[in-house]
């Protein structure tokens, strides 16, 4: 089989795992407590507590969640598509579209699994940031919150998707605390704000590695170079304790794409002493690829 169709397979049951991780915990976990989700889905959810306990608009019939959160994200997808790209977005809007059908055809109980709202915020954050983290590591987002996060991220080394989750909680759960109780909102931020660190440390593709590469070999920069697409820095080394001259490579990828760095290295030079370092800062012209 084709690479490119076992890769595109790999992330369809990825994309499908990791939204369905987030549905079952937020149905089993969240919303039987009452708590708020994040980013855009915490936005529907915000606009649906309004309609339904200040206007009485809604009287909560049929599911509005889902369908809000499809139409919100509309503009997201129009950044997404200008900024990111084709492949990028169709990949994006099924994982949106998945991220809704898991939440409407997995049961929602009026009881969470477990009776600690603290113990369920816990694990619901722990389990929805792997989820998420799980899609955005095949290089698509999962709503808008997502893409505007890879966005502006991919521009600016220092930024993460978890630190957009952040600044859209301060919006979401500032009208929680005008609709609801401060217990409420302390427990929806605890949860969200576990989910956005969990989120940051599972998206491979937004984790620095430093890589050092020692070898005799010569051209082992040109497989990383025309395959990987990453810079390489050569020094000429000497062994202290073979007294051998060495050669000395140093490259900077995402923890994604060290796997395929490794392997370029080994066609070359199956003996190659390679050293990774993760969570490496880089200051300067870097390009963190958070998308195919």
């Amino acid at each position: 089989m084709d690479k490119k169709i076992k890769k595109a397979i790999a992330e369809v049951v990825q994309i499908l795992f990791g939204t369905g991780l987030f549905g079952l915990a937020v149905n089993q976990l969240i919303l039987p407590f009452g708590l708020y989700n994040t980013g855009f889905l915490g936005i529907a959810q915000v606009i649906v507590s309004i309609l339904t306990d200040v206007t009485r608009i809604y009287r909560g019939s049929f599911d509005l969640v889902s369908p809000i959160f499809l139409m919100i994200n509309i503009p997201a997808f129009l950044l997404g598509l200008f900024l990111m790209g084709k492949k990028f977005m169709v990949k994006t809007i099924f994982a949106t579209i998945m991220y809704s059908v898991w939440m409407m055809i997995l049961p929602a109980p009026e009881h969470a699994i477990v009776s600690d709202p603290l113990t369920a915020c816990l694990l619901g954050g722990i389990l929805t940031g792997i989820g998420v983290g799980i899609v955005l590591t095949t290089g698509a987002a999962g709503g808008g919150q997502d893409i505007v996060g890879m966005c502006i991220t991919e521009r600016n080394p220092k930024a993460s998707v978890g630190i957009m989750y952040i600044i859209i909680n301060l919006f979401v759960y500032g009208c929680c605390y005008f609709i609801y109780d401060m217990e409420r909102v302390i427990y929806s931020l605890i949860y969200t704000t576990l989910m956005a660190l969990v989120l940051d440390r599972y998206h491979k593709r937004n984790i620095l590695v430093g890589v050092m590469v020692f070898t005799k070999k010569e051209n082992v920069s040109i497989g990383i170079m025309e395959n990987v697409h990453r810079g390489v820095t050569r020094w000429d080394g000497m062994g202290c304790y073979t007294d051998e001259e060495t050669k000395v490579y140093y490259s900077v990828a995402n923890k994604y794409e060290l796997s395929a760095l490794k392997q370029e290295i080994h066609k070359i030079d199956p003996d190659a002493f390679i050293v990774c370092t993760e969570n490496v800062q880089v200051d300067g012209k870097f390009a963190k690829r958070l998308s195919d």
